[in-house]
Formats: structure tokens, C-alpha cells, sequence
């Protein structure tokens, strides 16, 4: 769905009230970032390969971070040989802690910048797996996630609506059914994500992994706690 079409969507839920039109793309954009950052989402998985490391650099070196960068995923380098190297995350307050280390990065989010710490051999170039952040909705645009799902931004801004800027003991009940209609949707997204996921690994799980809340590996000991947006 565009912006409009997802406006007269909701409109429709809201039993024929409008909605001022730069109040709708505020409530719709709101409802896209909470589901955006609830999980890194596979259909927001990007690779940037713009950055490079090269002899000489310091782990005070910074390197641009993407302009729609939402968080870092994985991050190695790749030689002129395809030999690739993983780099793992410290934090940047530790990061003259770790600047002899090899293959750490940190990222310094206040300047949009990230850098690699640790002496550099050769030249290569820098991958940068990281969430994006999709485009704001717009009236002639759409969100970037499969149109079989827009649907729940519908149902999160009648709630919004509902429960919020138009609250009154009626609409208060029906915000109710809108999350639940949303749930529904969002369970939905989830279990595509988790599917493709479990593709790439071949439907297996390997190793001694811990596991995440969504049943998926992640490093050894290391859990996700969910924000639980429908929850």
C-alpha cells in the first residue's frame, strides 16, 4: 500500500473519521520505527562496502558510517585474495582499551563514524552488515516490507488514534481489537523472518550455540531480551 492507500485503510477502521494528513504520516512513521526496531529484520539486512582499511590506520582512523544506518549486524574485511576476516564489536568507551587488538571494531554514534582497532597489514575492503533504516512513509510511497503485511501499520495508528488522540470509553475498547488484529500480522512477520533465517542455515542448528527468544542461535551466552512490541 502507498501512504494514501494505507490513509484510507485506516480511515476505514476508524468507522469514517478522518485523520489530518500530517498527522497520519507522523502516526504511521511512529508505528513503522516501532516494528523496525524490535529485530533485524532480514529485509532490512544490508551489506556497505564503501569504507576501506589500509596500512597505516589507527584505531582512532574513522570510517562513515551509512546514512541509513540503524545497527551493526556483522562486520569483516576482505583481502584482494577474497580471504575474509570478522571482526567483533567493544564498546567505545573501551575503545582505547582495545586499541592494539585485532579484529575489534567499535562504533562512535554520536559522529556517524566506526573504526577498527589494531594494526593493518594490507589494504582490504570493509563489509559492514548492518540494519537499515527503511525511507519515511509518504502519501505516493510505501513501507519497504512485503505489501501482505502493511496492513498492521493500519491497525497500530487506529489504536494510536483510538486510545490516545481520540480516547473515549468506546473507542478505548475498540483500540483493543486493533491490537489484536496487529498481533495477529505481527506474529505472522515474524515467523517469515524466522523462516528465512532457518533457511540459510538449512533448517539447522549447529554448534553449542545459545539461543535468542525467536529460537535462533546467537553467541554463547549471550541472550536477547525482546522489547515485545505486541506482546
Amino acid at each position: 500500500m502507498t501512504g494514501s492507500e494505507l490513509k484510507i485503510f485506516t480511515e476505514s477502521l476508524l468507522d469514517g473519521d478522518t485523520i489530518d494528513d500530517n498527522l497520519f504520516y507522523v502516526l504511521a512513521n511512529v508505528a513503522r520505527v516501532r516494528i523496525e526496531e524490535e529485530r533485524n529484520w532480514k529485509i532490512l539486512e544490508t551489506d556497505d562496502v564503501s569504507q576501506t582499511s589500509s596500512p597505516g590506520d589507527t584505531f582512532l582512523t574513522m570510517k562513515t558510517l551509512p546514512t541509513d544506518f540503524g545497527n551493526a549486524i556483522k562486520v569483516f574485511t576482505v583481502d584482494s585474495n577474497n580471504n575474509q576476516l570478522e571482526y567483533r564489536p567493544c564498546s567505545f568507551i573501551d575503545r582505547y582499551a582495545y586499541k592494539d587488538a585485532m579484529m575489534r571494531y567499535y562504533i562512535d554514534l554520536g559522529r556517524n563514524q566506526f573504526a577498527l582497532t589494531g594494526n593493518k597489514s594490507k589494504s582490504t575492503t570493509i563489509h559492514l552488515i548492518y540494519r537499515k533504516t527503511s525511507a519515511d512513509i509518504a502519501e505516493a510511497t510505501s513501507w519497504a516490507f512485503p505489501s501482505r503485511f502493511h496492513a498492521i501499520l493500519g491497525f497500530i495508528i487506529a489504536e494510536m488514534h483510538k486510545a490516545g488522540v481520540d480516547y473515549d470509553q468506546t473507542n478505548a475498547l475498540q483500540a483493543v481489537q486493533h491490537r489484536a488484529d496487529a498481533k495477529i500480522l505481527w506474529e505472522a512477520m515474524m515467523m517469515w523472518d524466522t523462516n528465512m533465517r532457518l533457511k540459510e542455515m538449512n533448517n539447522q542448528y549447529g554448534g553449542t550455540e545459545a539461543y535468542d527468544s525467536d529460537g535462533l542461535p546467537v553467541d554463547g551466552g549471550s541472550f536477547e531480551t525482546p522489547l515485545g512490541l505486541m506482546g
